[in-house]
């Protein structure tokens, strides 16, 4: 089965608001509390993300009343596959792909979609790859394509 941790929505969230923000106001911070507040988030796991994607380079911090958290980088360098690799590290999206978990998926031995897996993993990592955070928030993603 595919997955991605809350750790990573959360994480395409956050950088697509302070990609956001980047537009308006390039080298304003924006602090955990207002990003908390805005989105409803948690605050600890919210604070846990940025110091993620901060030790990634993909954001920069500064401390102080004006302080708080941006973009390190334009947002149009940051490629998705930066974001999903700060979060979920090198693991595979795919639980049966996972060495670390010994391959481990309840489904493991009657899936019939197991062989397929490893291409799976790659289309999605390179199509991640091919994007970047301000194609979230120009929504310039390419419609899906129409299956004949």
């Amino acid at each position: 089965m595919l997955r991605l941790s809350r750790k990573t929505d959360y994480a395409f969230l956050l950088v697509t608001a302070l990609a956001r923000r980047w537009r308006e106001m390039p080298r304003a911070f924006s602090s955990v509390r207002e990003l908390v507040r805005e989105y409803r988030l948690p605050y600890r796991f919210t604070a846990s993300i940025l110091s993620t994607l901060t030790h990634a380079h993909i954001l920069e911090s500064r401390e102080g009343t004006r302080g708080g958290f941006r973009l390190a980088r334009e947002p149009q360098v940051i490629s998705l596959t930066d974001v999903l690799r700060a979060t979920e590290g090198s693991s595979p999206l795919v639980a049966c792909l996972d060495a670390r978990t010994n391959f481990a998926c309840v489904q493991k031995s009657v899936c019939p979609a197991r062989h397929g897996m490893p291409a799976i993993q790659r289309l999605l990592h390179d199509t991640l790859a091919r994007y970047t955070v301000a194609d979230l928030v120009t929504a310039s993603l390419p419609p899906r394509p129409h299956v004949t």
